[in-house]
């Protein structure tokens, strides 16, 4: 409190001397002048003004190093400012005249962005190109493929000369489009959990055995082992070539031209859209929970990392809520509806052909099995 009272009696003590120096200071604007006019007075004569009296304006002269080199390097840097300022006042009339007049920006509806710009992991599958493949309604392909993939299933598992005809199928088509098996390579990846299951069925199996290599296999079980290894590649393959030669935005025009449901479309395209956007938001909460010193490594984060799936899972049904009120309101009717041409009869024939060369093969197999 003593410490309050002191500061206030300060302030007071600042106020009064404040005030009473106010008295003393010079009503004149410019100090200076005044100073150094004191004792003279200002006449004018002849519309010019005379200092008469004694003071120090009448004392005082030009420096001496004025009329010297120094002067004279200070009234030539004055001038060289002064032609610089004029020249760039110039050069920047002459150019704001030469300006073109900006071209308007088109619009978001007018831009159109690249396929490669979504970011989904179907559009890193397709593979643009001109091809006659690439060219096909993708409704038709979407058949044509489909039907090709019941038509593997459908093979028997021991006519193995019928995989080798659909494989060659299968290449024709890839040469047509352009698509070159290093590309399919690496994308084959995702049936690893298929060869895994595979590769232990000749030991789980019952039945026949047989040794091979000093190893004592199950008949049936390599025989099963076949048909998921060889019907399961052969799927792939023909989902990869439909990626590669099928943009994403043409998806759900060619579902809705199928006849598919209306819901089954909207859970596909969205699906489709959204499937990267999650991951990368699941990325993000694990450098965020990692940045915090978390170590999912160890069985006693599991409450954390459960916890985390929980907030994800959260998160995607607000945002899945948000997006379907975005599309009511803009007039989404619970359908996709389908622009364009539709498929010629010609396009049908083409897709289809591999397709009924496959129906053929698969005839024959059962035939001579």
């Amino acid at each position: 409190m003593s410490r309050r009272r002191v500061l206030l009696a300060l302030a007071a003590v600042t106020l009064l001397i404040a005030g009473a120096l106010s008295y003393l200071a010079s009503p004149s604007p410019d100090g200076l002048d005044s100073t150094t006019l004191r004792g003279c007075e200002v006449v004018e004569v002849d519309g010019s003004e005379h200092v008469t009296g004694e003071c120090i304006a009448t004392t005082t002269t030009d420096h001496a190093l004025s009329g010297g080199p120094p002067g004279r390097l200070r009234g030539r840097r004055k001038a060289v400012l002064d032609r610089t300022r004029r020249r760039r006042g110039r050069r920047g009339r002459r150019d704001r005249r030469k300006r073109p007049v900006p071209s308007p920006r088109p619009t978001p509806s007018a831009r159109r962005l690249p396929e490669s710009v979504s970011g989904t992991h179907a559009a890193r599958l397709h593979l643009p190109g001109t091809s006659p493949v690439h060219r096909l309604p993708a409704e038709v392909k979407i058949v044509a493929a489909t039907t090709f993939v019941f038509v593997v299933v459908a093979t028997p598992r021991e006519a193995m000369w019928a995989f080798g005809a659909y494989l060659a199928l299968l290449a024709s088509v890839w040469t047509i489009a352009g698509i070159r098996p290093s590309w399919l390579a690496p994308r084959m990846l995702i049936e690893l959990p298929f060869v895994v299951l595979a590769v232990l069925l000749p030991f789980a199996e019952s039945g026949e055995r047989v040794v091979v290599a000093g190893i004592s296999l199950s008949v049936p079980g390599l025989y099963a082992a076949w048909g998921i290894l060889v019907k399961g590649t052969l799927g792939v393959l023909v989902s990869l070539t439909l990626a590669a030669t099928t943009a994403v935005r043409e998806l759900p025009e060619a579902l809705t031209r199928l006849r598919v449901p209306g819901l089954v479309t909207t859970v596909v395209v969205l699906m489709i859209r959204y499937a990267d956007l999650l991951a990368a938001e699941a990325h993000r909460m694990r450098i965020a929970r990692l940045s915090r010193g978390d170590d999912p490594r160890t069985l006693r984060q599991i409450g954390a990392t459960a916890r985390g799936v929980g907030g994800l899972f959260l998160r995607a049904y607000e945002r899945g809520e948000r997006v379907h009120l975005a599309m009511l309101s803009r007039g989404f009717t619970g359908t996709v509806p389908a622009f364009g041409a539709t498929a010629r009869s010609a396009d049908w024939m083409s897709a289809l052909a591999p397709t009924t060369c496959a129906l053929l093969v698969c005839a024959t197999a059962w035939v001579t099995t």
